[in-house]
Order: structure tokens, then sequence, then C-alpha cells
């Protein structure tokens, strides 16, 4: 039988007024005493006196509590357990009221892994999760041991908090299906005299086995899901006259979604739109998360999808409610579907249940048919392309299950009771199942029982993963062929006759196993056939998920990219420039005679000094694309050296705190063309682009230590020249990249948006291979620019602020973005970077040479760790190193919140006045891992080209401003909270801050790691990315056939 058709697969503001001392009028009481008041007030709190103790509470109170419960758990271990009575021992933790939670919830498999290697006897543990004990039962014995005894446990109050938490079923019935405490089975196993129509559980789990398990009802439901996907199939039009590529797992949630649906409750859920696959399979990819109760806020996209799936179920029940006739006795009909679905409705109505409730039931039903079946679809036929061979088998095998004398080549002549004979399509099933599903059998304990000689408790709840006996390699193991590893002939052996019911429960066991599991299996195998008969598939070459593999190349061996990166080292004179000028104000502080000159600012003044310089970088920032996109990368840069010089001479020969300003304005409004770390990224060997990308910003470093060990030097300078000198050096390093540009090399991305093909090729050949244009990697980097490139052009020519908001990938980008400008700048690194001088003088360090040696040395090292983690970006990767910083920032911040208040309290110098200097170097030294060279590599790459520039624009915004805030607000906060005998409580409000960007860090980051800047569009934009597709061994093909034809052509012409 030929195949049909041909694809591919692939949260109001306080009354002020009420702080105020009642013998001052208004008028005399300027705002910042109001912000003084305010901020004493919140000083004055007890949490806050406390918080300098609490720590150690809870570190103290988590360390017991960790070494009690390992110390219980392994005296427990070594009790008789034939001692009855004896619950089993309770794993260890380190949280109280939270137990295991954590680590459960945030990888199950894992935690069942190392439970397993603490109990390889594989005896039931305790698990605390939260205030629920609950048992964990692993090996085949103890799992059919829990099935024998299932009159002794219930799973009513498992599904009524999945009905409640995930499903939207209405509280008030949850509380009238709480009610039955009978059971599902035959046997009534109530307390409280629940019998007949009360029996809900019974009635429900009554209908289901006769609609799912009898074999005439099975055999209707699989032929009219083989006809509905026979229809949608025909609907399809990828593959119909040619090729196509498509996500296998994608096309089965549309069209076998739609079938099943259709089979189960009719096709008028689906008309007009009313239920979308994307929308059900959103809500299912949020099952879990809803189903820990996390609120909307985490999980906004889940709840959304889950109230939209259950809006679209309420509109069907009212409709079906007011079609259906009320004597219907059809198998199916077009209101309600298949008569299981109008049975169980008429059920719930009967016992009370309300329309919401009904519907949210409902939901679920859908949900069970779809969540189960479509996925294991998939993973079947993912099994079957990956080898040829085994697909040829396979359809060999299903040719045998076709009806003979008709028309062969259609997909209803299928013979579902042979299908679900063949032995090899059934040994793929079984073995899929046994890898791909995970079932936590989950039970209430109505009475005591004995499992493995150990006592488990009434009400307490039972656990027992089935993941753990799928993988046993006692069970599964063959030679060559362990049991983790997929072997589609596994179930074809022998041995499997032996294998128990506990080591193989796909659909869990005992009285409640699951009754749909026969409609399950035919409408797989049906799914599987019908696809290998109806096309054609093959694993299609798409947008590597990982950078290619090219050739290794040493930069100081390779004359090119020698070249190359000495330019690069030229442009990255502009990130010291930044340095230099922001850790100035914090060197001039210091020097007397800068004090002197403007008379000793503070407060306002001071914070304006400081800030203007962003205000004047806030004033320019929106030219910079424009010139960026339309001129090319070098002109920003250009524009930039010639306003920050002018900026410095006027900063430098001022002779007024206005003059100073004005030249701090105009050095701040050239800053902002600053684009040299855009240029450097784009010009870089994709082999050393993140590492080059995270020096350049490192470089703020080597201006920031320039500028403090220079002060040393000028600051010995008698008069006003002490600081004038060391102001007009700042113009260096614009002069020097202002007299090297012309022979920069232009970006070749932006070559090639401009069209100039030629001149990008030139580039890239030149300094990526030498002259040689048909090097792999230039070759390569050429033709995925050209296609990435007008991909993203490939319907406008220029781009759009509006593009940020346009898809969920590029809001994705904008939130980290802002997130990466606020860490960077608000996460109290301002405090130290611009008002050192203050906390050294707060910490008794008064000599101003001390306070530049302090200074300078904090610089130095923090260079020296910038750099050195900005080189093991790719080793390490981006997540790690965000998430050790952050977690460094907020302990450093939370220690010295710790010593000021003691130092505040004794004045005590040795003990804790010097100590704050050290947890000023170790945060510095914390943010330097990852926050200043890492953060600049991340924020490019998670860009697309065509807003890689206005994403500059967009971050300027958000650092300049919160920098302008924080330099206005610290030293007005500084001075109030010092005043009060309560400068550690700024300190406080960091950490609490620093604790919430790790939180986001933690849930948000996604790693680049090891990706080009066109393939980190996968990451967010997912199928929908516009990145070329491209395979590095096809260009390495072309490649060599090209240099075959050229050598072939230059014989003929000799």
């Amino acid at each position: 039988m030929e195949p049909a058709r041909v694809f591919e697969v692939t949260r109001q503001p306080a009354n002020i007024t009420r702080f105020r001392n009642s013998t001052m009028d208004d008028h005399e009481f300027p705002f910042t005493r109001q912000i003084k008041l305010i901020l004493l007030r919140v000083s004055s709190w007890p949490v806050v006196h406390a918080f300098n103790h609490f720590v150690l509470v809870i570190f103290g109170v988590c360390m017991c509590t960790y070494i009690f419960t390992s110390c219980r758990f392994y005296l427990s271990s070594k009790k008789n357990r034939q001692f009855r009575g004896n619950e089993p021992p309770t794993l260890a933790y380190w949280l109280p009221w939270v137990g295991n939670g954590i680590q459960m919830i945030r990888d199950p498999h894992k935690f069942y892994e190392e439970t397993l290697a603490k109990r390889p006897t594989k005896g039931p543990v305790t698990m605390r999760l939260g205030p629920i004990s609950m048992y964990l039962v692993m090996g085949a014995s103890n799992i059919q041991a829990i099935f024998r005894q299932s009159s002794s446990l219930s799973f009513e109050f498992m599904q009524l908090r999945i009905a409640h938490k995930v499903k939207g079923l209405p509280a008030s019935d949850a509380a009238l299906l709480g009610m039955d405490d009978s059971g599902a089975g035959s046997l009534n196993q109530s307390e409280t005299g629940v019998v007949g129509k009360g029996r809900i559980w019974h009635i429900l789990h009554g209908i289901y086995l006769k609609n799912l398990t009898e074999k005439s009802a099975v055999d209707f439901l699989t032929a009219k899901f083989v006809f509905e996907f026979s229809e949608q199939l025909k609907t399809c039009p990828e593959g119909a006259s040619a090729p196509a590529i498509v996500g296998l797992y994608d096309f089965l949630q549309t069209y076998q979604f739609a079938a099943s649906t259709i089979t189960l409750v009719g096709p008028r859920i689906l008309q007009k739109g009313s239920l979308e696959a994307k929308t059900f399979w959103d809500y299912d990819a949020a099952f879990m998360t809803l189903m820990q109760g996390l609120p909307k806020l985490v999980c906004r996209k889940g709840w959304a999808a889950r109230d939209r799936t259950l809006e679209a179920t309420k509109d069907w029940l009212a409709a079906a409610t007011a079609g259906c006739a009320p004597d219907s006795d059809a198998d199916w009909e077009e209101n309600f579907g298949h008569r299981l679905v109008r049975e169980r409705n008429a059920a719930l109505v009967d016992y009370g249940i309300s329309f919401e409730g009904r519907a949210a039931m409902h939901m679920g039903l859908i949900w069970a048919i779809n969540a189960n079946a479509v996925p294991m679809t998939a993973y079947m036929l993912f099994e079957m392309v990956r080898d040829p061979q085994l697909l040829s088998k396979i359809r060999a095998e299903v040719k045998t299950a076709m009806v003979v004398g008709t028309n062969t080549t259609s997909v209803l002549d299928i013979d579902i009771t042979k299908l679900a004979a063949l032995p090899l399509l059934n040994s793929v099933y079984n073995e899929c199942l046994r890898l791909r599903s995970s079932i936590p059998i989950s039970r209430r304990l109505r009475q005591d029982i004995e499992i493995d000689g150990y006592t488990l408790k009434k009400d307490n709840f039972i656990l027992a993963p089935s993941w753990l006996s799928h993988i046993d390699e006692a069970v599964w193991a063959f030679p060559g062929h362990p049991a983790r590893d997929f072997w589609a002939e596994r179930f074809l052996q022998p041995e499997m006759r032996k294998v128990k019911l506990g080591d193989y429960c796909p659909y869990g066991g005992g009285s409640v196993i699951c009754p749909g599991r026969f409609f399950a299996k035919h409408e797989i195998l049906a799914a599987v056939a019908m696809m290998v008969t109806t096309f054609d598939m093959e694993f299609a070459q798409v947008a590597q998920s990982e950078a290619p593999e090219f050739a290794p190349v040493t930069w100081w061996k390779d004359p090119g990219l020698r070249k190359l990166y000495f330019w690069c080292g030229i442009l990255m004179m502009m990130s010291a420039s930044t340095g230099f000028d922001a850790k100035l104000m914090n060197t001039s502080q210091v020097m007397d005679q800068w004090q002197s000159s403007f008379n000793h600012p503070s407060g306002g003044r001071l914070g304006l000094i400081v800030a203007i310089l962003d205000v004047g970088s806030l004033s320019s920032f929106w030219m910079v694309p424009y010139f960026a996109d339309k001129y090319g990368r070098k002109m920003p840069i250009i524009i930039g050296c010639v306003i920050e010089t002018i900026g410095a001479f006027i900063g430098a020969l001022s002779n007024s705190e206005g003059m100073y300003m004005a030249g701090r304005f105009i050095l701040g409004f050239g800053s902002s063309f600053n684009g040299a770390g855009l240029l450097i990224a784009e010009i870089a060997h994709p082999q050393h682009r993140a590492k080059i990308s995270a020096i350049v910003n490192c470089m703020y470093g080597v201006g920031s230590t320039s500028c403090s060990w220079l002060a040393l030097a000028t600051i010995r300078i008698m008069g006003d020249w002490s600081w004038r000198s060391l102001t007009i050096l700042q113009a260096f390093p614009g002069l020097l990249v202002l007299s090297l540009i012309y022979w920069i090399p232009e970006s070749p991305r932006w070559l090639v948006a401009k069209e100039r093909y030629e001149d990008a090729e030139n580039m890239l050949s030149t300094y990526h291979g030498n002259g040689d244009k048909t090097d792999e990697t230039v070759v390569f980097e050429f033709r995925e620019m050209k296609q990435t490139l007008a991909l993203e052009f490939q319907d406008k020519k220029s781009s759009s602020y509006f593009d940020f908001m346009r898809t969920a990938g590029n809001r994705y980008r904008v939130v980290l973005l802002i997130s990466l400008a606020m860490v960077s700048q608000y996460s109290g690194t301002n405090l130290f970077s611009n008002y050192a001088n203050k906390i050294y003088e707060g910490a008794g360090i008064r000599d101003q040479t001390n306070k530049v040696l302090l200074s300078g040395g904090q610089t130095l090292l923090s260079l020296v760790v910038s750099v050195s983690f900005s080189l093991c970006i790719d080793r390490f990767g981006r997540r790690p190193l965000f998430l050790t910083a952050t977690t460094g920032m907020v302990l450093m911040y939370m220690g010295w919140t710790i010593i000021s208040s003691q130092f505040e309290r004794t004045h005590d110098l040795a003990r804790f006045g010097y100590p704050q200097i050290a947890f000023i170097w170790l945060f510095s030294l914390s943010y330097q891992i990852a926050w200043t060279g890492v953060m600049a590599a991340y924020a490019l790459e998670i860009m697309p080209y065509s807003l890689r520039a206005k994403a500059g624009v967009i971050s300027t915004i958000f650092v300049k401003g919160l920098i302008v805030l924080g330099s206005y607000t610290n030293p007005i906060a500084w001075d109030n909270f010092t005043a009060a005998g309560h400068a550690w409580t700024l300190a406080m409000l960091y950490t609490i801050l620093d604790f919430c960007y790790l939180l986001f860090v933690y849930f948000f980051y996604p790693e680049t790691k090891n990706l080009t800047l066109e393939e980190v569009a996968k990451v967010f934009d997912g199928d929908e990315a516009k990145v070329a597709r491209m395979d590095m061994e096809d260009v390495k093909n072309q490649v060599e056939e090209e240099k075959k034809r050229q050598s072939h052509v230059e014989i003929i012409a000799l």
C-alpha cells in the first residue's frame, strides 16, 4: 500500500500629615523632612529591630530540623519493622511545616530516585508535604499489596482536589461531592450512612464501566474516532501535493485532539472557535502548576487557558442541554456526543451539582481523553520515525490489519481487533507507556493497613509512583538494552511473561484502575496506523537547537582575528570611559579640594550633581537607533566621542557648580551614543562572541579602576587641579577611538540589512576566514545572516517599537530586558559606587588616602572577578552565573545589615566598623560575577537583529532612569537614616529587593548557552522563530562541492 501523502515531521499612599509635628505649619515643613519622618517611622517597626536576629534564628531552626529528622530517619530505619504499629521512617528535611514539599515539586523523578537510594530494600517511607503526611510506596510487591487492599483505600479526596484546583469545580459542589464517603466500588464503605442516589462516586464509576469497558461500547467509540480522525485528516492541507515541514506533536494536538473531542462530546464545542486546540494544550501544560495551587500572578498563562477552556465548556453544555431531547437514547448525537457524557450529566443533575460544577467535571473528561492519548501517539511515532527500519516493519504489520477486498488506501478499512493484536505494534505501545507514562498512584487510607511490615495510619495518604517500577533494571534490563532505553522488541521477549502488575502499571490498578484504558489503547493504535499509512514521515532539517560545530580556532594564532580583536579592544575603551565617568563622582567626593570647590554638597544637591550625567543620557537616547540603523553601527560611536570630549573639557575647566553640572550633562548626552558593545557583538567570531561581549561591559571596571588609582596621583596635586586633571582625563578614550574609527570594520549584519552583500562577505572573509570566502564558518555565517534577516524583514524594511508588543516572544524579551536593567542598577550597587565616601565615613574611616586606596582595591578586584567569569560564560552558562551572583548579593547585603545595626548600637570600630568594608567588597564581587559582563552579553543575544538597537534604547531608559532615581534619593535616604541612627535599615530594604530579584531570575531567565545570535530566537519564539533553517554539515558539503567545481574549472583553463 502506497502512502497517500507526504510530509516531514519535525498592588493608597499613606497620609503623610499624620507623621507631622503638630507644632509645625504646613509651609514650615519641607518635603525632605516628610521623607525623613516617614522613614523613621518605618525604622521603628518591631520587625525591623528583630531583623538582625531573624536570619540566625531561621538558620538555626533549619539546621536543628535537618539534624533531628536525619537522626530520626536513621534510627527508625534500624527498628524491627515487624513490630506492629511502627510507621515507615520519615525522610529528613530542612524546613519545618514545609518538609519535603519543595524537593517533590521541583523534580519528582529526582526525588524518587534519591529516596530509593536511601531505601535500597524498597520499603515504604514517610514524607512530609506541608501539613500532610504521605507514604511513598516503592517496589512491585508493595504496589501489588496496595492494589489488593483497595477496599481500605479511597481516591475520591484526590479527585476532588484536582476537580476544585485544576478544573474550577465550585467549592459548594466540591463539598457536596465530598459528602459521599461510600467509595466507587460495589461495597458500600460509608461511615455516615450514604446510600442509594447519595453514592455519586459509585454511580459515576458504573457509567464509566458500562461505556468504556464493554467490548461493544469500546468498538463503537473506536469506530467513531477512526471516522472523525479520517475526516480531520481530509481537512489537513499539509503534504497534500508537496512535502511540508510540520511539528508532529503540534499536528496531533490539532487533528487528533479534534477527533477525540468530537468522539466524546460532539462537534459543537469546537464550532465557531469556541474551544481552540492551543488554549486546551496551554491548560494541559499548566496542569501540575494549577494542582499545586500557585496564584495567578505566578501562572497567568495557565490560569487564563483554564478559564477560557472552562468558558467554552459552559457554552457547549448550555447549548447541548437546550438542543438534546430529554429521552434521547442514541449511542452518539451531536449535542452531548457519546451517551457516556449524557448519562454522566444526568447523574450529576440528579445529585444536585450546579451548572458550573457540571461544566468543570465535563472539562475534566475532555482533558482525560486527550492529555494521555495524544502525547502517547506522538511518542510512538517519534520512535518509529527515528528508526526507519522500525517504521517499515510497523507499516508492513499494519497492512495485515486492513480489511481484504476493499480500498486498502482508505483509513476506514482498519480492523481494530486485528490491529490490537499485532505483536510489534503492541510492543512499541507498551514500551512507550513504560518509559513515557508516570502515574502517581495516590490514595487516602480509610483504615490502618500493613505494607512490608510497617503500619500505614488511617487518614494519611499513599503515593506509589509507577515510574520507579518502570525503570527497575532488575526487571526490565536486557543485554545491550538498559531499562531506561527504548527497545521496540522488549515486550516480545519471553521473560516479559514474568512481569507482575506492580512492575508495570501505566493505568494504575486496584478496583479503580482507569476504566478508559481499553479505548485509550485502541485510539492510540488506530491513530498510529492511520498516520503511518497516510503520510511518509522523516525528520526535517530545522534550525539547530545548539550552535553549529565550527572548526576550532585560537584567536592569537589567527592573523585575521588578531587584527579584529585589536579593533575590538579599541572599541572597548568606550565602555571603559563609561566606568571612568561613573567612578569619577565617587572618587571626587573623597577629595577635600573637590568638596571645598563645591561647598561640601549633600542631600539633594549631591544627588543632583551625581544624577545630571544620566539626565543628559536620557535626553539623547532616542536618537541612537536612527543613526545606528540608518548610517551604521560606527556613526553613533563617532558622534558620542565628539560630544563626550566636549563635556569632559567643560567639566574640567568649570568655575562654578552650574558649569560643572553642564559639563556632566553634555558628557551624559554623548554617552548614549556609545554603541561599541553592539558593534563588537556583531563583528566577533561566533566562537568568541559571548565571551567578548561579556568582556565589553567588564571594561567598565577598567575605567573605574583607572579612575581610582589615578586619583592616588592627582590627590597629591595642590589646589583644584587635583580633581580637574582627573576630570579632563574623561576625554582620552573618546579621542583615541575617534582617531582610529575609520579603520574599524562595520557590522556585517548591518551591511546585509542594507543589501551590501559583497561588503558583508568581504568583512567576514577578511577577519573570520583570513581572506578565504569559501571558509566553512564564513559561508555558514553569511548565509545564515542573509536568510534570517530576510525572514525578519519579509514584510517590512524597518522595525518599530510596537514590535516588542506584537508577539509573546518579544514581550518576554522586553520583560527580561527591564529586569536586567533593574537588577544591574537598583540592587544596591549604586549605593556603593556613588556614595562609598559616606559609607566609609559611616564605618569610621575618614582619611581621604585610605578611602581612595579602599576604593581602588575594590574596583581592581571587581575587575578581575568580572573578566574571569565573563571568560567562563560558555562553560558555566548564563543561568548558573546569574543565580550565583544574585544569591551572593542577597547574603552580603544581609550580612552588612546585621553588622551595620550592631555598629550603630555599639560604635565598636574594630568589631563592627571595619567588617562592613568586607561585606561591601564581597557584595561587589558577587555582583561582578554576572551583573557586569554576563548581563551585557545576555541583553544583546536575546534580541533579534531588527530590534537590537531599539532594545538598547529601552535598556537605556530604564538604566538611566533608575540611576537618576537612585542617585537623587539614595543620599537623602542615607542622611535621614544616619541622622536617626538607623542607616542599616536602607541596607535591609535592598536585601529584600535583591531577594525578589533572585526569585525572578530563578523562574524566568532561560539559558542561551552555546547558541548563535540568530538561533537564540528559537528559545523565545519557538517554532515561529524567524531563523534560517540551516545545518552545518550541509554547508560543509556545499563548500566541498564548490571547491571541487572551481578546481575542475581551473584544470580546464590550464
